[in-house]
């Protein structure tokens, strides 16, 4: 993350350092301009068109520099929502915590939230509530009070809220579309849990069961047919895959967001 912020900067201190250079240009023609008596008119319109000209180059450079910035953000975020959620389902898999890699999820989140100007709190995953009304073999805990010492009005029936809760805890896992991918060789469709952890701005006007089309026929053709080649963008438009336009895109990116492909430089895309 570190160095995608420092590649940003680079390319945000090289347009300030144009936009000074081109401010300082058109001082000096003025100056000159005042000092200089009938200077050839011809000529001047010829230093305003490129002036015009250069001004423009660095309008589009500064609008790529937000579009990459938006883009890595973007994608940043969608990682620490994925880590920070794979924490918590290895904590309560497991039943300990791990402090660092908590800490590491917290330090990355503070670093993320300053990029973005928004509190760390909406960037990392909502805890999962664990109940700890129940012992190791199901023990309801005492009548009157909960576990974090908050007493309950005695009409409300503690017994049965206990019970629901011990229910609820011996419901098998139920495995997310992610690990069921990871544990099988097998096509496994993109949740809707899946498709909306990924960012609105990245999503676009993308539908998931397009999104699932595009992923389902990149499965065939890298999984089934065994191709290692990439896909250009030509391939995957002759495939019947529409990837070109915004809308097209926005259904690569969100499979690069969740790591189910590779989108490279040129645009040629690979499965992982």
């Amino acid at each position: 993350m570190e160095k995608t912020v420092d590649q940003l900067e680079l390319m945000f201190d090289k347009a300030d350092t144009d936009l000074k250079h081109l401010t300082l240009r058109l001082e000096r023609q003025l100056d000159l301009g005042k000092t200089k008596e009938g200077q050839n008119p011809v000529h001047l319109m010829k230093e305003i068109e490129g002036v015009k000209a250069e001004y423009t180059h660095l309008k589009q450079e500064i609008a790529g520099i937000q579009a990459a910035q938006k883009d890595a953000v973007d994608f940043l975020r969608s990682q620490l929502l994925s880590m920070s959620e794979m924490v918590q389902r290895l904590e309560a898999q497991s039943g300990q915590k791990n402090p660092e890699l908590e800490e590491s999820s917290q330090s990355m989140a503070a670093e993320l939230s300053q990029l973005l100007g928004v509190p760390a709190e909406s960037l990392v995953a909502p805890s999962k509530l664990v109940s700890s009304n129940c012992g190791a073999h199901g023990e309801e805990i005492p009548q009157g009070a909960t576990s974090s010492g908050t007493h309950v009005a005695p009409e409300k029936s503690i017994s049965d809220m206990n019970e629901a809760v011990c229910q609820q805890s011996e419901i098998p896992h139920q495995l997310s579309a992610a690990e069921r991918r990871e544990s099988s060789s097998e096509f496994v469709e993109i949740s809707e849990e899946e498709f909306a952890s990924v960012s609105e701005l990245i999503r676009g006007r993308a539908k998931l069961e397009d999104v699932n089309r595009t992923y389902s026929l990149l499965w065939d053709y890298f999984k089934i047919q065994n191709n290692t080649q990439e896909l250009t963008p030509k391939d995957m438009n002759a495939m019947g895959l529409r990837v070109s336009g915004a809308t097209g895109q926005a259904k690569l990116k969100i499979l690069r967001a969740l790591k189910l492909c590779k989108i490279g430089k040129t645009g040629n895309v690979i499965l992982t």
